[in-house]
């Protein structure tokens, strides 16, 4: 969605309205109303109706709609928050803002990277996708390393932006913004997450830009299923269910599953679930464990992600941008220093395009544009 500009701008000459006015018609600043005139932002619904009134348009004229071309949003939300039609338009919006750098991407604009073929929501098929992309992997091990997965997300044009939007400040722990008319996909992660909680949804985050038309409940299903199998397959997970059942007490299993998790650095309830998954499909009685109090108490053991990249202090912009570029092998702060100083932009975009505190932004934009180019 996005203003038709060229309407509205001859409807204000008709009229001999300027900018200005249209701010204070409709009680928002001057900034705002330059900034949905430059492209940088829209304004909301309510605003554009009023804008529609003040001109004498409708509201099609105003505003021109190509849901086709509109990104898709989906959040790794934390713990039971709710997803609000507030954060759905705020991400909507960082989508809209994206577009301005695909152009700076490093990517092949001249086919759409590959996707899985027909992908279905049943385990042989996703134990088979996950077996495929491990031995693309050359793996040294049975264990999958982040360096691993990252190398991925270049060849199906994924973005990864890693961010610090702190523990429970946000609606979300990640984005996933897939833009249809470039074939985009850009993912935010939350550097302030659990090691292995942050592995898994790199993991699942992989599984759904390899399947980009695969929505909604069935999407996050096949991508929780696909990141298990990718990380702990059931070939994997099987040699540990007679094992297991020879352990003398439920503390010896838990104890030994907390092992398997640390060596896997995935989550213990990952590995209780594979394995029990892996005993029902080779006819084996389950491990009725309950594993959730004891991975409270597990996780605290580990670091968080922005720990372990940065230390216990908070980086400088400079390296953290560094660090980032380096770990996560991004073109996203490249692609957004390229933008900002060729369209000019000032830190609220980047503010905007991270959803992140002004402050942070207006570092981070001295960081990217050192020499105030």
């Amino acid at each position: 969605m996005q203003l038709n500009i060229q309407k509205i701008q001859n409807k204000l000459l008709e009229n001999g309205l300027s900018q200005a006015n249209v701010a204070e018609a409709l009680g928002v600043s001057r900034e705002a109303v330059s900034k949905w005139f430059r492209g940088d932002s829209n304004p909301r619904p309510a605003k554009v109706m009023n804008l529609a009134r003040l001109l004498n348009l409708s509201f099609e004229d105003v505003y021109v709609r190509d849901l086709s071309a509109a990104p898709v949003v989906r959040f790794r939300k934390t713990g039971a928050a709710k997803t609000t039609a507030d954060h759905i338009e705020k991400a909507t919006d960082m989508g809209y803002l994206l577009r301005g750098l695909v152009k700076y991407l490093p990517f092949e604009t001249l086919c759409h990277p590959a996707a899985l073929i027909e992908p279905r929501l049943d385990q042989p098929y996703v134990a088979e996708a996950a077996k495929q992309l491990r031995n693309r992997m050359n793996l040294n091990s049975d264990v999958v390393d982040f360096t691993d997965i990252i190398g991925f997300f270049d060849d199906v044009h994924a973005v990864i932006v890693p961010v610090m939007w702190g523990k429970r400040q946000q609606h979300q722990n990640g984005l996933h913004i897939f833009l249809p008319d470039s074939g985009t996909t850009w993912v935010f992660l939350n550097l302030d997450s659990k090691i292995m909680d942050f592995k898994f949804w790199m993991a699942h985050e992989l599984a759904h830009v390899k399947t980009p038309n695969l929505q909604g409940q069935a999407g996050e299903d096949f991508a929780d299923m696909f990141a298990s199998e990718l990380l702990f397959p059931l070939s994997i997970a099987e040699r540990f269910v007679e094992p297991l059942r020879r352990l003398p007490g439920p503390g010896a299993v838990v104890s030994r599953v907390q092992d398997i998790a640390s060596e896997f650095v995935i989550s213990p309830i990952t590995v209780l679930s594979q394995i029990n998954r892996a005993a029902e499909l080779f006819g084996k009685e389950q491990l009725d464990i309950n594993i959730h109090a004891a991975t409270t108490n597990f996780n605290k053991q580990f670091h968080d992600v922005d720990e372990i990249l940065f230390g216990t202090q908070r980086p400088t912009p400079a390296n953290y941008l560094r660090i980032c570029e380096e770990t996560f092998q991004t073109p996203f702060f490249s692609a957004l220093q390229q933008y900002v100083r060729e369209q000019d932009k000032d830190a609220s975009f980047v503010q905007r395009v991270m959803n992140i505190g002004f402050l942070d932004a207006k570092n981070l934009y001295k960081a990217l544009l050192p020499d105030g180019a």
